[in-house]
């Protein structure tokens, strides 16, 4: 009886703990290992996801944009022309793009040039050597690009489908004759009314100064909108402009109907009467 109860208790013993043991064991060593080995993975594969979806976007991006080194800084050779004032010098951007672009984007009113040089506007020989210069752009009647850095691989400019006109521009100081890239689906008229930009960027450029001086050519130019005070397009057949059209609150107003003319005959036969009686 004794060997019974000691062989089935230490049996049942033995089972209970080896089962107890064995389960306990295995779920937290399969819980440990899971919650690990999932945690690696996870945190491996976001590192390596994040990684490579970071790596993959901005490569996207500098390649369709051109950026490849967004360390890089694009030198262009300007020359600001204000109404009293010549000035030239080196601007930086450290995104390849037109100078017209990067005016009209009005991050910053004031742009910052090296290696400037003010001179009065009408003795360029005059002027005076400054290692930086801030300049207010508002100022500036046009602003003309002498040199410009080489693109960087494969940038590719915005090219809408755009029409050249020749076009003459008349401002306080100069009279321009330019080419102007006009849209082929718009009249000039309307196309020249929705403008909004600051500058107009405008190519083969003549400038003629109004108070006497050589007139200057330049490749590339951004003309000032709001000190154009004039222009017209060269060889362009003319066009009616558009009439505007009343508001509902503006009220038409009448016309006022021409005076009836006098008969031919009246003025002399009254003539003669009051002659008559006078005689």
């Amino acid at each position: 009886m004794a060997q019974w109860l000691s062989g089935s208790a230490l049996q049942w013993l033995s089972g209970s703990v080896v089962q107890w043991l064995s389960g306990s064991a295995l779920q937290w060593l399969s819980g440990s290992v899971v919650q690990w080995l999932s945690g690696s993975v996870v945190q491996w594969l976001s590192g390596s996801v994040a990684q490579w979806f970071s790596g993959s976007v901005l490569q996207c991006f500098s390649a369709s944009q051109g950026f490849y080194h967004m360390s890089d800084i694009y030198t262009f050779a300007i020359e600001v022309y204000t109404d009293a004032l010549l000035i030239s010098g080196s601007y930086d951007l450290p995104l390849y793009r037109r100078v017209s672009d990067a005016l009209n984007s009005r991050l910053h009113r004031f742009i910052t040039l090296r290696d400037a040089t003010v001179a009065p506007l009408w003795r360029p020989q005059q002027g005076q050597p400054v290692p930086q210069l801030l300049v207010d752009v508002s100022s500036a009647l046009l602003v003309a690009v002498i040199t410009e850095p080489t693109p960087p691989p494969g940038f590719v400019a915005p090219a809408p489908p755009r029409d050249t006109q020749p076009m003459m521009f008349f401002s306080s100081t100069f009279a321009m004759r330019a080419d102007f890239h006009k849209r082929n689906d718009m009249e000039l008229v309307a196309m020249l009314s929705e403008l909004d930009d600051d500058f107009i960027p405008l190519s083969a450029v003549t400038i003629f100064p109004l108070l006497g001086g050589s007139p200057q050519s330049r490749s590339f130019v951004c003309l000032s909108r709001l000190h154009i005070q004039a222009l017209y397009a060269v060889g362009l057949p003319l066009s009616r402009a558009p009439i505007p059209a009343l508001t509902p609150d503006e009220p038409e107003v009448p016309v006022a109907e021409p005076p009836s003319p006098v008969e031919p005959d009246e003025a002399p036969q009254e003539t003669v009467e009051r002659d008559e009686r006078e005689g």
